[in-house]
């Protein structure tokens, strides 16, 4: 299964990316709205883990972007934003999970099995 982590913190990237790789997924990321959605709009990911703060914008602009060409992929929202109306934009957005920061690596690896185990019928590619 190969994930793209958006963030520009490089060193919590690191730590996701290890985490992930440890549990037997492919990973890559980028730190930005912009190279996100170039990525995604030429290579195939199976899920997203997207910080909600990046330099370009807000993270937000990514769900949009992907659930407005209707691609159903499975996207967790990183954040410290951590305010319930935050938490209600991002899940209204279309992201299907949201995480607030000082989390457990094991957890985030957990939710992503958890999102990467529904039938495909519930998540379809574009």
């Amino acid at each position: 299964m190969r994930i793209l982590v958006v963030g520009d913190e490089r060193g919590i990237a690191q730590q996701i990316e290890k985490a992930l790789v440890a549990a037997a997924f492919s990973v890559d990321h980028c730190g930005c709205v912009e190279d996100a959605q170039m990525l995604m709009s030429s290579e195939m990911f199976d899920a997203l883990i997207d910080d909600r703060m990046l330099p370009d914008g807000d993270a937000i602009e990514i769900v949009s972007f992907l659930r407005e060409e209707g691609n159903d992929l499975p996207i967790l929202m990183l954040t410290a934003r951590d305010a319930i109306e935050d938490r209600i934009d991002g899940l209204e957005a279309g992201a299907d999970d949201y995480l607030i920061k000082r989390f457990a690596m094991s957890g985030l690896v957990a939710r992503m099995r958890a999102l990467l185990r529904r039938p495909s019928s519930v998540f379809g590619k574009t």
